[in-house]
C-alpha cells in the first residue's frame, strides 16, 4: 500500500495569499457606488479608481515576467510621477480613472487573473531565495516581489476603506 504525500510549500502559501488579498481588494472596490468610483475623497487622497489602476499597474510591472510578458511597455498610476525613473516608464495605459468602474475593474480583475494563473503554473522549485524576475525597473527577487505585491494590495485596500469612511 502506497500513500501519497501532498506538500504545501512556499509557492502554495504565496499563491493563497495573493488570491486572498486580490479577492479582498476587489470586494472592497465592488462595494463602492459607480457614481463615486472616480472621485477622490474630500479629505484628500486618491479615488478608488486610481487605487485600482495603481495596483493593476504595479502588479503588472513587478510580476508580468511570470506571465511571459516582456519587461518593457508603458505604465501609469505608479505614484512618484515627478521622479525620472517613473517618467521613463510613463505612457498610455489601458484604462483611466474616468473610464468608469466596469472598465477599471475589468483591467484589475484581468491583471489579477493573469498573474494568478502564471503563479499557479510556475514550478514549485522555482521559488528559491535566489530566483529573480525581470522587470522594467531591473531584476527583482521572485519571492520578495510576490510578498511585496500582496502587502501593497493590502495597503491600498486600507486606503480605499479609509476613503469610504472619511470621503
Amino acid at each position: 500500500m502506497t500513500t501519497e504525500t501532498t506538500t504545501y510549500g512556499i509557492k502554495d502559501v504565496l499563491l493563497e495569499q495573493f488570491k486572498t488579498e486580490a479577492t479582498a481588494f476587489v470586494k472592497a472596490l465592488d462595494g463602492i457606488d459607480d457614481e463615486v468610483f472616480e472621485t477622490a475623497p474630500s479629505g484628500g487622497g486618491h479615488s478608488p479608481a486610481w487605487h485600482a489602476l495603481h495596483i493593476a499597474e504595479w502588479t503588472r510591472l513587478l510580476l508580468s515576467d511570470l506571465a511571459g510578458e516582456p519587461a518593457g511597455g508603458t505604465f501609469g498610476f505608479l505614484g512618484w510621477e515627478d521622479q525620472a525613473w517613473v517618467k521613463k516608464l510613463t505612457g498610455p495605459t489601458e484604462a483611466t480613472e474616468q473610464d468608469g468602474k466596469p472598465i477599471v475593474m475589468y483591467v484589475l480583475n484581468r491583471t489579477f487573473s493573469q498573474i494568478g494563473v502564471a503563479l499557479s503554473a510556475l514550478a514549485s522549485d522555482r521559488f528559491t531565495p535566489d530566483a529573480k524576475l525581470r522587470t522594467p525597473i531591473g531584476e527583482r527577487p521572485l519571492i520578495a516581489s510576490v510578498t511585496g505585491t500582496v502587502r501593497h494590495i493590502a495597503y491600498h485596500r486600507g486606503q480605499v476603506k479609509i476613503g469610504q469612511v472619511h470621503g
